[in-house]
């Protein structure tokens, strides 16, 4: 998911949510969030929905940005992250 979330128009994001959450034999979602230049309350909203699921799992490290954004908000105390692709992969299925 590299660079910019453009605000309010996460919608490539939240069509590929839809249907990974829609697929039951999707086990877990992970994404890449390591290159993110930008995001705001709008991937947020997205990044909480997909959650939802049970799946979403976030590898990092995460950018500077998005960990304030997380730590502002207290999302990093709900969502699950990693420092890597391959911690993401080993995060045991629910």
């Amino acid at each position: 998911m590299p660079g910019r979330v453009r605000p309010g128009h996460p919608r490539p994001l939240i069509a590929a949510g839809e249907a990974a959450m829609a697929d039951p034999a999707v086990r877990r979602i992970i994404l890449d969030m390591s290159s993110v230049t930008f995001a705001d309350s709008s991937l947020l909203n997205v990044l909480l929905s997909i959650r939802c699921s049970g799946r979403l799992v976030l590898a990092g490290p995460l950018p500077d940005q998005l960990d304030r954004l997380f730590e502002m908000t207290g999302a990093q105390t709900i969502l699950t992250v990693t420092n890597s692709l391959a911690a993401a992969r080993e995060i045991p299925f629910s």
